[in-house]
């Protein structure tokens, strides 16, 4: 049984996360990680009142923030 379950999480990779698990991704405060989805640095999905983040817009974060200086942030509210 352990083995079927193996096998079927590296057919069926995860394409998509929550705030939550991307920013244990990024290894970000949550906090962090949900003004990155407010200012669009981070793109996301909203369905409903649920944030999904893609797997690929992680890896564009990634890659982008080479370009982008370490202070430069949304400051919503502010």
């Amino acid at each position: 049984m352990k083995k079927e379950k193996m096998e079927s999480q590296s057919v069926n990779p995860q394409l998509v996360f929550t705030v939550r698990e991307a920013a244990k991704i990024l290894h970000l405060g949550l906090n962090k990680c949900y003004e990155l989805v407010r200012c669009k640095r981070l793109r996301s999905i909203r369905v409903g009142k649920k944030i999904i983040i893609p797997k690929a817009a992680i890896s564009e974060f990634l890659n982008e923030t080479d370009d982008i200086p370490a202070y430069a942030g949304c400051n919503y509210g502010r």
